[in-house]
């Protein structure tokens, strides 16, 4: 095989990776020691298991979303610590609401988060220089952007933003 034609299948599968790699988001809780109920389908009232983040035994879901509706993703959780490399995991639906992120006050190494109008870098945008502790709950997400809501100091704020991290130690960026 000649080498041009073997590196551009190489390289073609390195740009796949780092797109699949840019979908991937993972969302925390965004309660403590609170439990959350999860559910077979998207439309059930009736939970079928509850999960939470339990701050005693450093134990903590990883929610990784496949699909959503208007209230709710379909989520692969991990639940076991951070450092296992063989968590539990379930299939189910959560709701929206229990779902988040952490804010991140370093977009390309300034002390500012941006939150934009629209998933696109060309859309109206506002820069944040103060985000909340906790987490913020996710609404929806497009490739490497997350749309989020959350109030401070008074003021309500609905926008996507590239600058969250799915716990407060990780690093930020997607």
């Amino acid at each position: 095989m000649n080498k041009k034609v073997l590196y551009g299948i190489l390289l073609l599968f390195v740009i796949v990776d780092i797109q699949a790699q840019k979908q991937n988001h993972s969302f925390c809780l965004t309660s403590n020691n609170a439990i959350i109920p999860i559910y077979k389908n998207r439309i059930s009232y009736k939970p079928f298991g509850t999960i939470m983040n339990d701050t005693i035994s450093d134990i903590y879901p990883i929610i990784s979303p496949i699909k959503q509706s208007s209230s709710r993703f379909y989520a692969k959780i991990e639940y076991g610590a951070l450092s296992s490399e063989d968590m539990p995991y379930i299939y189910c639906w959560i709701e929206k609401k229990y779902c988040g992120v952490y804010m991140c006050l370093l977009h390309e190494m300034k002390n500012y988060a941006l939150l934009y109008e629209k998933p696109n870098e060309m859309s109206a945008c506002i820069q944040l220089t103060e985000v909340p502790f906790s987490p913020v709950i996710v609404l929806d997400y497009k490739s490497e952007w997350l749309k989020v809501k959350f109030s401070l100091n008074g003021i309500r704020y609905v926008g996507w933003t590239k600058d969250y991290g799915e716990n407060f130690f990780c690093p930020c960026g997607g």
